[in-house]
């Protein structure tokens, strides 16, 4: 449904760990779908090779010292299903499966890993069939927002999960794993929450780089949080001239900030909604002040054109080190902040019948 910068693609972050000491390791395992023979690769997420073990007799062992905790990856070149695992001190049991069924154990962090792929296995396969059982061409508007809906319920519910899994392993380098990856938002790890976390985390966790700059993280979430006045800030518009956001929420009753790129699918679907309701209320007060996350100044334009975008745009040409999108910590688009008459924000991330039904309560 939207356009997702980072998070749930856990597997695909490096995060090193420091630790007091050296200690043993020891990674058991029993391989499926494989011969005698074969070699399996121990890679760090980047996909940098550090250990080969060879399959004998279904079996695969190796033992070694680590003085970090970190997350890497079992693989094997004939297949395209690697299997994550923390490396820890400690006994790791890692069932690899060629056909993407692999299992992990053993250690606490390793334990609840697997645990947490599991519930995020379950909600995937749910997401997948309401996703297979839309058929959007012959559908209403009514019944592809309650799909949308449905989704969101399912999304909102995993995240609790997540926060749950973060708050029962915050002793351990899965919890801190999780903390310092999860989305800071009202319906994922809030501010008071992760501040939280971070307090009941080993004080060892709290000195790390990670902890200091997700601090530093919330304190920027807390300024633009609801009910937070925003600071005024300028952008370039496509015909090259400065444009004051303030300015122009001070025009209007109600201002959308809406954040979008050209080259993202669901803002586009989502944009003849945006044009209709620009088109409803923006005679009763409403104004919306587009953002992009463009980086093609041509791209920008031609899109601003086909999609029929009559209220003002602006852009830093930046893509997702866009200024306002770090600043509002916009993680996915389409994104929209509600703001009123003096900057104040009302509400953030609606879009369709959702959008339409919050601008309504606002001006009818």
């Amino acid at each position: 449904m939207k356009i997702y910068k980072s998070f749930i693609g856990l597997t695909s972050l490096a995060l090193f760990f420091s630790a007091c000491q050296s200690n043993n390791y020891k990674i058991e395992g029993t391989a499926e779908g494989l011969s005698d023979g074969d070699t399996l690769y121990i890679e760090d997420v980047f996909g940098n090779p550090t250990d080969t073990l060879i399959v004998n007799e279904g079996k695969f062992e190796i033992k070694g010292e680590v003085d970090s905790a970190a997350l890497y990856l079992l693989s094997s070149p004939t297949s395209l299903n690697p299997v994550a695992f923390f490396k820890e001190p400690g006994t790791i049991t890692i069932h690899y499966s060629a056909d993407g069924n692999s299992k992990v154990s053993g250690t606490k962090a390793n334990d609840s890993w697997q645990a947490f792929n599991d519930m995020n296995s379950e909600y995937a396969k749910k997401a997948e069939q309401l996703m297979m059982g839309a058929k959007p061409d012959e559908m209403t508007e009514e019944q592809q927002q309650a799909v949308y809906e449905k989704y969101q319920t399912l999304q909102k519910e995993m995240m609790n999960k997540v926060v749950e899994f973060a708050t029962d392993n915050i002793d351990n380098e899965f919890g801190f794993f999780l903390v310092v990856n999860i989305p800071i938002g009202e319906d994922a790890l809030t501010t008071e929450k992760a501040s939280e976390l971070i307090n009941k985390m080993p004080e060892a966790y709290q000195k790390r780089q990670q902890i200091i700059e997700l601090k530093d993280r919330i304190s920027s979430y807390q300024d633009t949080a609801i009910g937070q006045i925003i600071k005024d800030f300028t952008l370039q518009t496509p015909e090259g001239t400065q444009l004051s956001i303030m300015s122009e929420v001070k025009k209007n009753k109600v201002t959308i900030l809406d954040f979008w790129a050209s080259w993202c699918g669901p803002c586009r679907q989502e944009m003849p909604s945006m044009v209709n309701l620009y088109k409803n209320y923006q005679p009763k007060g409403l104004g919306i002040i587009g953002i992009s996350l463009d980086e093609s100044q041509e791209d920008w334009v031609d899109a601003i054109k086909n999609l029929g975008i009559t209220w003002p745009q602006v852009s830093d040409l930046k893509g997702w080190q866009s200024s306002p999108a770090q600043k509002f910590q916009v993680r996915a688009i389409p994104f929209t902040i509600v703001l009123d008459m003096q900057g104040k924000i009302l509400a953030k991330d609606l879009r369709g019948q959702e959008l339409d039904n919050y601008i309504k309560q606002q001006l009818d």
